[in-house]
Order: C-alpha cells, then sequence, then structure tokens
C-alpha cells in the first residue's frame, strides 16, 4: 500500500464529488463517487470493491440517496483502511453494501459465545426484516438457535472457496452497537451488507450525528494472516482503555459433572483430589456453577449447601487453592423473591411498559432482566458479589451476559450494548479489584476490555446427554475462531471430559482441545470417581505444558469444508451429517508450551478421532 500519512478524509456522498479523478485504481485506499447510479467505488490494498452504497435507518424505513450517510475513512498503517459511517442524528441503524463480490464462503461469527462459528457456503438469501434489510434476529433475542448461514457479527472473511486471497471486514468496538455481516449470492455475485446496529435501535448522537463505531477491511493471502491483521487493529482500537486482562486459573468447575444439582458434599468431595494432583500441576481453581443459590436472582445458598459460602470458600483458600462462583447477573426468575419485592422500574420494560420476559434456550425458566444503568437495580446482584468476594471468591463466571443487551427501556436513555457493559462495570467493581471476570454467554466484540476470559463456544456437557465427540470439536471449532481475541481476553474452550462413552483416543483429544486455550484449561469430571487412567490423561506432561503457555495455540486451515447449514448447537449438530460437524475444525494448531518447547498439533476429526503432537525444532 502506497503511504498514505494516517490523514482521514471525509466523503459527503450525496454530493457529486469524485476523490481521484480517473477513479480508484486499486493501489491506494480511496472512495470515488457516487456515479450515475448512486454507488461508490473503495479500493484498498490492490483490489477495488465497486458497486458500494450507504444508507440509513430512520423512522422504521432505509433511506439512500439524498438521505444517505456520509463515509470517512484512513489506511491502516498495517494495510486495510478503516472506516466510519456518519449519519444524522435518529439515525436507527447505518449500512455500507459491497455489491459485486466474487467470493463464495463466508467465515462467520455468531453474535455471543454459545453461538456457531466457522465457515459457510454464501446462501442465496438470508431472513429478512421486512424493511429491505437482513433480520441479523441473533443479535435481538441472543438465541444461538437464530444463527444463519450468511449472517456473522463482528467479523466476516469471505473466500472463493477454500483457496485464493480473501476479504476481511470487521468492526473495531462495540461500546454502543454491534455490528453484522449479510451476505448473499445471486447469479455468481455476492453482495454483503455491513450494519452497523442491527437491532434498529437509536444509535447515540454527537453534535447531530449518529456515527458508527471503526469498521475495518482489508485482503490478505489467507484468512490466518487477515485475523492477524485484525489482532493488531483491535489491540490498537482498545489500547486507550487501560484494561489488561488478567491470566485466569484453570482447575475444576463443576457443571460438566453435576449440572444444577451440584451440591456442597460435592464440591468438598472434590478438594483433596484438587489439592494433591491439579493443584501440583498449577490447577487452582474450584468454580461452583449454577446449583448453589435459591434462584436467579435470589442469589443465597439453597439447601444443598446449608454450610453456606463463605465457609466452603475458606476451605478451599485454607489449601491454597483459588475460590470461584457462578452468577448470572441480569436475570432474575420470574417466581423468586427478588422479583416479587423489586420495584417493577428496576427491571427492562418493553414498549407496552411491562418487564420483558426471557426464557433462555433450554430453559424451562422465565425470567425479568435487570437494568444495567441503574445502580439501584444491579444492586440485587452487586450485594451479593460483595459478599461472596468478602467470603474469598475471586472468580466470577457471569453467564447469560447477552440478556442484559436486550432492547428496552430503562431507567437511563442507552442501547442494549450501552446497558449491558455499564452493568458489567458495576459488577466488576462489586467483585474488586482482583477478582478475576469469567464472561459466558455474553456478546463477543462488547465484552472486550471487560472481561479477562470469554468462553468462546457452546456447552462441552449437557445434563441427560452422554458426552459425544462432536461436543468435543465444536469446542476446538469455536476456539480456532477466536484466538484472535488474544491479547484482549483469554478464550476459554469450556473444561475438559475425559469420562466414558468417550473412548480413550477421544478423551485425549478432548483433554488437548480444551489446553489449547492456555491458562483457562480447567477439568469437568466428577474427580471423585474418575479412572485414574483416564485422569492421566488430563494432567499429562505434555498437556500441562500446553495449558500453562504464555498464549493460545494458532490454527491453521480455517476455511476449510464450508457448511450447508451452520451448527446452531452441539446437541443438533450431530444429526446434520454422518460425521457430526456441520464443518470440522482445523486440523492443525501451532503452539508454544510453557517450557519453550514448540508444538505442532494434529488432529483426525473425521476418522479416528486422535490428536498427534509433534515437537518442533
Amino acid at each position: 500500500m502506497l503511504a498514505y500519512a494516517a490523514v482521514r478524509r471525509s466523503v459527503q456522498l450525496v454530493v457529486l464529488v469524485v476523490l481521484v479523478a480517473s477513479g480508484c485504481d486499486g493501489e491506494e485506499p480511496c472512495v470515488a463517487g457516487p456515479g450515475e447510479n448512486g454507488t461508490f467505488t473503495l479500493a484498498l490494498d490492490g483490489r477495488c470493491l465497486r458497486d458500494a452504497t450507504l444508507r440509513q435507518r430512520t423512522d422504521g424505513a432505509w433511506r439512500g440517496g439524498a438521505d444517505a450517510p456520509s463515509l470517512s475513512y484512513e489506511s491502516a498503517s498495517g494495510g486495510g483502511v478503516r472506516v466510519w459511517l456518519r449519519g444524522r442524528a435518529g439515525a436507527e441503524g447505518l449500512e455500507l453494501a459491497l455489491d459485486d463480490l466474487d467470493q463464495d464462503a463466508m467465515f462467520q461469527q455468531g453474535y455471543q459465545s454459545w453461538s456457531f462459528s466457522g465457515t459457510a457456503w454464501i446462501p442465496g438469501s438470508v431472513p429478512g426484516d421486512g424493511d429491505g434489510v437482513a433480520a441479523m434476529t441473533a443479535a435481538r433475542t441472543g438465541d444461538p438457535l437464530d444463527e444463519v448461514a450468511g449472517v456473522s457479527y463482528h467479523s466476516v472473511i469471505l473466500r472463493k472457496g477454500d483457496t485464493g486471497p480473501v476479504l476481511l471486514a470487521a468492526a473495531l468496538s462495540a461500546a454502543h452497537a454491534v455490528t453484522g455481516f449479510a451476505a448473499t449470492r445471486i447469479d455468481g455475485h455476492t453482495r454483503l451488507s455491513i450494519v452497523h446496529g442491527p437491532t434498529r435501535e437509536a444509535l447515540p448522537a454527537d453534535g447531530g450525528e449518529s456515527i458508527s463505531e471503526a469498521l475495518y477491511l482489508v485482503a490478505a493471502p489467507t484468512p490466518e494472516e487477515a485475523l492477524a491483521h485484525l489482532t493488531t487493529e483491535l489491540q490498537a482500537a482498545h489500547a486507550g482503555n487501560g484494561f489488561v486482562p488478567r491470566r485466569p486459573p484453570g482447575g475444576w468447575f463443576s457443571w460438566n459433572a453435576f449440572f444444577d444439582d451440584v451440591s456442597e458434599a460435592d464440591v468438598r468431595a472434590q478438594l483433596p483430589i484438587i489439592e494433591q494432583q491439579l493443584k501440583p500441576a498449577g490447577l487452582t481453581l474450584v468454580e461452583i456453577d449454577d446449583g448453589w443459590e435459591l434462584a436467579w436472582g435470589d442469589w443465597q445458598e439453597n439447601p444443598r449447601f446449608s454450610g453456606g459460602m463463605a465457609a466452603l470458600a475458606a476451605d478451599i483458600t485454607g489449601r491454597g487453592l483459588v475460590a470461584g462462583v457462578w452468577l448470572a447477573p441480569f436475570l432474575v426468575d420470574i417466581t423468586s423473591s427478588a422479583a416479587a419485592s423489586a420495584d417493577p422500574s428496576l427491571f427492562v420494560r418493553g414498549p407496552d411498559g411491562t418487564r420483558l420476559v426471557h426464557r433462555p434456550f433450554g430453559n424451562p425458566r422465565d425470567y425479568h432482566i435487570l437494568d444495567g444503568t441503574n445502580p439501584a437495580a444491579m444492586r440485587i446482584v452487586t450485594d451479593e458479589v460483595r459478599r461472596l468476594a468478602a467470603a474469598g471468591f475471586t472468580f466470577f463466571k457471569f453467564d447469560f451476559l447477552y440478556a442484559g443487551a436486550f432492547v428496552g427501556t430503562r431507567s437511563q436513555p442507552a442501547t442494549g450494548i450501552e446497558a449491558m457493559r455499564r452493568g458489567l462495570v458495576l459488577l466488576r467493581e462489586a467483585a474488586g479489584t482482583n477478582a478475576i471476570i469469567n464472561a459466558c454467554g455474553a456478546p463477543i466484540l462488547p465484552s472486550l476490555g471487560l472481561a479477562d476470559s470469554l468462553r468462546v463456544g457452546a456447552d462441552t456437557a449437557f445434563d441427560n446427554y452422554d458426552i459425544t465427540f462432536t461436543f468435543v470439536g465444536g469446542a476446538a471449532r469455536s476456539l480456532a475462531a477466536r484466538t484472535h481475541l488474544f491479547p484482549l481476553v483469554w478464550p476459554d474452550a469450556d473444561q475438559t471430559q475425559v469420562r466414558t462413552p468417550l473412548t480413550i483416543d477421544e478423551a485425549r483429544v478432548s483433554a488437548v482441545t480444551a489446553a489449547l486455550a492456555g491458562a483457562p484449561y480447567a477439568l469437568g469430571d466428577d474427580l471423585a470417581t474418575s479412572d485414574p487412567q483416564r485422569l492421566a490423561l488430563a494432567l499429562d506432561p505434555m498437556v500441562l505444558d500446553l495449558a500453562t503457555m504464555a498464549a493460545p495455540a494458532t490454527p491453521s486451515g480455517l476455511m476449510v469444508s464450508p457448511a450447508e447449514e451452520v451448527g446452531r448447537s452441539p446437541l443438533l449438530e450431530g444429526l446434520i451429517t454422518v460425521s457430526g460437524f456441520s464443518t470440522p475444525p482445523p486440523t492443525r494448531f501451532a503452539a508454544t508450551g510453557a517450557s519453550g518447547t514448540r508444538y505442532q498439533i494434529d488432529f483426525d476429526w473425521l476418522g479416528a478421532h486422535t490428536v498427534v503432537i509433534t515437537e518442533q525444532p
């Protein structure tokens, strides 16, 4: 790319202004147009993206032409171009559409951390919203079942088949609203619609303008190189927030063994084994997951924890271990005492003024949503977080965070994303300055700068279902898709399970997969009843060398075997194909263990279900 001095240029696309008299030749970042048909051309890194258009949603309708937003841009020193969409105050969404692209496959990211991430063929259409733009429903519901092929959030990579150069488009932040990407392919051509504000909320306005957060576009030879560019840009965009994620502790989580039927006795049965076998390996976390509380919103011990969480935390920390606890901070069971006694104005309300009701995917109960903009509302949970922190809990797994971002009426004007982030700030303050925050069920980009670790995929075990190899592969695919978020947040691939019905080979793959995340490595079996041979797989010295490394492993071969349908849930994905995967994970990762040893890790996902780890020179 030619030197550009990183000077931002603005183009008001409602007038016939051509910045480059000869048009964009693709050698220098530029915008030219609009032409007679109202389109313009964007050039970057030797590629011309023609037939681009801008629209703004106002009063329920998308408008172009004289009502279109403007666009400003600057070159990025490492390649590519940063773009801002600049609409008038009152905008309910801003769209940049690129037509006449030649790619037919896309690497898409789901809205939140349980959502599908992987490669899919670009479809001929995606579900619409009746207003001419993709619905992008998952951004409103948080439901992984609302993820569809052709719709991505936060970033997208486009490619022709599984070879050749790629185009990456991404948002660099989501402090106010997320950005969605919808790709459709008709008659051999692809259209990419980039929508800042897919929830159709009123966007913040400053000085009479509603401005998107920075978008980034770059061309690269491979998906891996494109994501490396994105990592650099994300770090630069977030450098000013002063947040450096703490290294999370590895250890043991209760959910994947006991689910919500966990008891104090179950946890105490694990402690001698964790102290004797996991602690010497550096795995010190004991996380008590869902099931300890009276109800979501009533964050007091239930009868199965009659000894109290404070006494249990004291036993854990007295052994030199780290005490962790789970909460769903924005959700309050509608039958709970908190819901019955609290002022209704403390909850997010719908257009009719009544409290929103949410039933999460796979959950039989209904919940109200706390208003993250209202400290009085958040005290329903922050007072209890302070109590737990005072008792010695220093690791907090905050789950179902997407609910805090639902569209609705709150005490303070804010978008859903702004409200979720404000609530998470209050939760961090309540947990204390030394706390580790693990974000789960979380919108990906809005969690940056507020969470130390981020669950990057769906669960790897489900109550009343046998563990399958599909669950293991799903974790590997999600981890591969989201390692580029490091070092802004630690990716957490969920716990390893080594118990039957996994074969010995599959159990080893499970352990290695979880260890590829590095620091968050943890076990999820009932250690008190584990087969010693299988437990040894999870504590293998090579696995532990990976688990204690300074950074997550890096994948190669991200965009292979595109899916026709995305895997909306690990429970459903095994039904899609004989292999059990809508699209398989990458087969190769590279990592440098804590010992300094460099490893090449090769998986066989579709055949023998094995892994081979080779030391590199």
